[in-house]
């Protein structure tokens, strides 16, 4: 078996010369869920099949991941689970090459839908209400309570390196890791080592949130077709009313904590966040207060989007975000593990990288169910985190900066395909203390087959 996975990743790296490796496992699988039979309307499942290849530098990797979906529910209630097995091969052009597989988890689950309650208990992909600080897969308890425009929430849980969107099943960027040298969040191996806790009090004058997941990706121009939404961005755009000069859409306040051994610096943040349009604009303004020792802080969070629906039914979407941080002590830098900002598609700018800028424009035309991205990604700031010689006087070190095209193309309900291809920034380690400037392009191609 070992030596069919070999054999079928090495081909398909021959047959991508030029092309990249993808980082993580988002999966279009909730959205294709069916009856086993007639006679079990509520017993459903899916399968989804993906390949990327690619290659950057000096090496190429490939990689093959297969995923398996059961889902049984009521009125109420959901029990939902999701796993599959990746297999991936490194080739260095110097001669250095490595493989392997691996089995995991996606999605483990039960869900209760109340009429104004809302309970989730297990492995699960979560976002908080706000749009900055928890984008993750978190094994946990998630409740919420509506009381009329009013929503509260809490929710706990551990996040491991087995399951978390940067961990060793959904992702290949330890594989790849362009940057050597700079810290990354820690995520533990065991139950109780990297722990999140979040208290919001949300206020929703409107309609009910629509579905989200982790596959809208950070820029907001990716499709919601991901886990458990049913959207289809090439679907014919219903027709907008009148909008007006000011909406809110929603505003809240938020308490949060990461905790647990592995945990170097606890820190409390907390913030305001809302969301509203402004002459068809929508905003996402967000403050988080950051309090730790030695390292207080002020995040903040500002995005902006632009959808323009033309006559002919094709869509277009202008986005931008600024990530910044404003220093109450001295030396502070963002602390928070679990945002997931992923801004850019290779170098994945986030919290430790602040501040940053992303901005992108993607126009879809249903008619072909194909869309073109335009998106950039770069670091504003000074850069952190990396490996130096304290007797030395810190080296001089280039900001990352991403520039990124993607195509992506649906053929029927149930392949899709995406082609990136892109131009980064970022310094290349070439000694342990060393790093000098690398710019270079990059690409992949990713196929995934639903059924």
């Amino acid at each position: 078996m070992q030596k069919v996975k070999t054999t079928l990743l090495s081909a398909l790296l021959l047959s991508s010369t030029g092309l990249f490796a993808q980082w993580e496992c988002p999966s279009r699988i909730g959205g294709n869920l069916k009856p086993f039979t007639a006679s079990f309307p509520n017993l459903t499942w899916a399968g989804e099949f993906t390949t990327t290849a690619g290659s950057t530098g000096d090496y190429a990797i490939g990689n093959l991941m297969a995923f398996g979906a059961l889902d049984y529910s009521t009125e109420k209630t959901t029990f939902y689970v999701e796993g599959g097995v990746k297999g991936w091969k490194r080739l260095d052009f110097n001669g250095y090459h490595n493989e392997g597989h691996n089995f995991g988890l996606r999605e483990a689950f039960f869900q209760y839908r109340g009429t104004t309650q809302n309970f989730n208990i297990g492995l699960r992909s979560t976002q908080g209400d706000d749009p900055y600080l928890i984008n993750e897969r978190v094994a946990g308890l998630d409740f919420k309570q509506t009381i009329g425009n009013w929503n509260f929430r809490a929710l706990t849980g551990t996040v491991m390196n087995r399951f978390a969107r940067n961990g060793t099943f959904c992702t290949l960027g330890y594989l790849y890791n362009i940057v050597p040298g700079r810290e990354r969040g820690m995520l533990g191996r065991h139950f109780g080592e990297t722990n999140l806790a979040m208290l919001t009090l949300n206020y929703r004058p409107g309609s009910k949130p629509s579905t989200t997941d982790e596959f809208v990706g950070s820029d907001g121009l990716t499709a919601n077709t991901g886990d458990f939404a049913a959207t289809d961005e090439f679907a014919n755009p219903s027709k907008k009313k009148a909008q007006s000069l000011f909406k809110l859409i929603n505003g809240g306040a938020l308490a949060y904590t990461e905790f647990g051994n592995l945990i170097a610096t606890k820190a409390l943040y907390s913030g305001l966040y809302t969301e509203v349009e402004v002459a068809g604009i929508t905003l996402k303004p967000e403050i988080v207060l950051q309090s730790a020792s030695a390292n207080q802080g002020l995040i903040w969070n500002i995005t902006a989007q632009k959808e323009i629906t033309w006559s002919n039914q094709q869509q277009t979407k202008v986005f931008g975000r600024y990530i910044g941080l404003v220093q109450i002590d001295s030396a502070a830098h963002a602390l928070n593990s679990f945002s997931n900002v992923f801004a850019g598609e290779v170098l994945r700018m986030d919290a430790n990288e602040l501040p940053i800028f992303q901005c992108g424009i993607k126009h879809s035309i249903p008619s072909i169910k194909t869309s073109l991205k335009l998106q950039a990604a770069l670091q504003t700031g000074t850069p952190r985190g990396y490996v130096h010689n304290e007797w030395l006087p810190m080296p001089t070190i280039s900001r990352l900066q991403e520039y990124d095209m993607v195509l992506s193309k649906n053929f029927g309900d149930h392949v899709l395909m995406n082609a990136h291809f892109g131009y980064m920034v970022y310094p290349q380690m070439t000694s342990v203390y060393n790093y000098v400037t690398n710019k270079t392009p990059w690409g992949k191609i990713e196929m995934r087959l639903t059924f």
